[in-house]
């Protein structure tokens, strides 16, 4: 597959031969019963492959004993939902260690009807412990199988590049740039999806300010503003690989699959003032009001259905950053 952008989140579908690869059930499932498996990951510890397939956590399981076994479950919790009482069991790695959270059978519509169940009540299971323990606890893959046809899916994201030091680097760069800049790390470095999502809109927001202060700083002087920038998102993927690759200083062929999940069908071929007021100011927003609004919580900030909202808008988000970064810093990224 070509290379993507780690803030992408992709799946994988694996199927029986039997089925037909032209049918849409192929991919999003059947209604019947389905097995969910959250992988679990200690934070910016799954760099190795073999740890990223056990799973690992912060979570010592006495019961596993001395001589822990992978392969069976060792606790088991039911958690009652609006929809129903939800079984999950818990498997640990080889070192004892709280690893998987499995929903060994659960009755949904589709891959993602099943996986949205599952998280919801593996989610209540770790917030739980989180707060109980002062521990973060985190899901880093999940697989989910359709027990009535055999199909499985997982979800994968795509790894950072290695990239080689420049035989030159600008360390000239304008001050202010830095804050830009200390942002988009912070952005890069966090396992929050909503604090990524903020950090690079955060980044809009503030360049979209400085450009206003400086057109009025000029306008004061009675100096020429000049135009503003010609800022549109490519419309097609012809379009987009070029500029995909100039943006992150890659060379990749991208392919559909990465086109669709940066770039969504409705901000095609349109500007990026249109993208940020129509499309991501509203879900700025709505993390706001679930964060800061006074009154009481009524949204889980783990659900799967916001992170999904924002795995949407994230690739764009983080692009259109980096673009007008690009534009109003050029000195910052030679070549």
């Amino acid at each position: 597959m070509p290379a993507g952008l780690p803030v992408e989140r992709l799946w994988m579908t694996r199927i029986p031969r039997t089925m037909d690869l032209n049918a849409p059930s192929s991919l999003i499932g059947v209604p019947g019963p389905y097995k969910v498996i959250c992988v679990l990951g200690r934070p910016k510890r799954l760099e190795e492959l073999g740890e990223a397939q056990q799973g690992n956590s912060l979570i010592a399981v006495p019961q596993a004993g001395p001589e822990p076994n992978a392969a069976i479950p060792i606790v088991g919790m039911d958690v009652d939902l609006p929809t129903g009482t939800v079984h999950l069991d818990g498997f640990v790695n080889p070192q004892g260690m709280l690893a998987k959270i499995v929903v060994p059978q659960i009755q949904a519509t589709s891959f993602f009807d099943a996986e949205l169940r599952a998280h919801r009540a593996t989610a209540m299971i770790l917030s739980q412990l989180a707060v109980r323990f002062n521990i973060p606890l985190e899901i880093v893959r999940t697989e989910c199988h359709d027990l009535r046809t055999e199909s499985a899916r997982l979800d994968l994201r795509p790894p950072y590049v290695i990239a080689s030091f420049p035989g030159e680097l600008c360390v000239c760069v304008r001050s202010d740039f830095m804050f830009y800049a200390s942002l988009y790390h912070e952005g890069l470095r966090t396992n929050s999806e909503v604090y990524q999502f903020l950090c690079f809109y955060k980044i809009i927001e503030a360049l979209r300010k400085r450009r206003e202060r400086i057109a009025q700083d000029l306008r004061k002087r009675g100096d020429a503003v000049p135009s503003k920038p010609r800022e549109v998102i490519p419309a097609t993927m012809e379009d987009a690989i070029p500029w995909l690759n100039q943006l992150f200083n890659m060379d990749s062929a991208w392919g559909q699959e990465h086109f669709r999940i940066i770039i969504p069908r409705e901000v095609r071929g349109r500007r990026f003032g249109q993208v940020i007021d129509r499309y991501l100011r509203p879900v700025r927003d709505r993390i706001a009001h679930a964060v800061l609004d006074s009154g009481e919580l009524t949204t889980l900030s783990d659900d799967m259905l916001h992170v999904n909202q924002i795995y949407h808008w994230i690739g764009i988000t983080m692009s259109i950053a980096r673009a007008m970064m690009r534009t109003d810093f050029p000195e910052a990224f030679p070549g």
